[in-house]
């Protein structure tokens, strides 16, 4: 937390990093201040989620407040509701793993949007990835449905190569 208001002070410009009565720590600072601020990124593992300047600041009266609250003097600051309105939470309690997707609700630009989507799928496993894309589509059988029409188009493109050797078989028999 230190670091980000540091860096708002630093290469900003903003006023001195103060506490305010609400808890959260800020700045004085100018509108054009807040317009040069970038958005800021996480990276967690090799994916990166991002949070817009408009979700971790709110630029008031002159003042520039971080809506990231600190966990005290540990450096490190809670993921919270403005984290989580780009992404949800996805607990897996089978793998006893945890993860992200993009919320519908998400402020991502498309090129973030795509970025995070495709980090997200080269971190998956190809049945992982085929799942995805098969709810993102709306079936929820979608891996047992698609399996299921690959059998049974494998089946009738069997059945249509027999049919075929068997009548050149046979037409070759009464050639002779």
């Amino acid at each position: 937390m230190n670091n980000l208001l540091s860096i708002m002070h630093d290469v900003y410009g903003t006023g001195e990093p103060k506490l305010y009565p609400v808890g959260l720590w800020g700045a004085e600072c100018t509108v054009e201040q807040f317009d040069a601020m970038p958005d800021l990124t996480f990276t967690i593992e090799t994916t990166d989620y991002v949070i817009s300047k408009h979700q971790y600041i709110i630029n008031r009266n002159g003042h520039c407040v971080l809506q990231i609250a600190p966990t005290g003097d540990t450096g490190k600051a809670y993921l919270g509701i403005n984290f989580f309105e780009n992404y949800y939470g996805v607990f897996d309690m089978d793998n006893k793993r945890v993860g992200f997707a993009e919320s519908i609700y998400s402020d991502l630009s498309e090129h973030q949007s795509i970025t995070h989507s495709n980090q997200i799928l080269l971190n998956m496993s190809s049945q992982q990835k085929l799942e995805y894309y098969m709810e993102a589509a709306g079936f929820d059988r979608g891996v047992e449905a698609l399996v299921t029409a690959i059998l049974i188009v494998s089946v009738a493109i069997g059945a249509l190569i027999a049919q075929c050797i068997l009548r050149k078989t046979d037409q070759d028999s009464e050639s002779k």
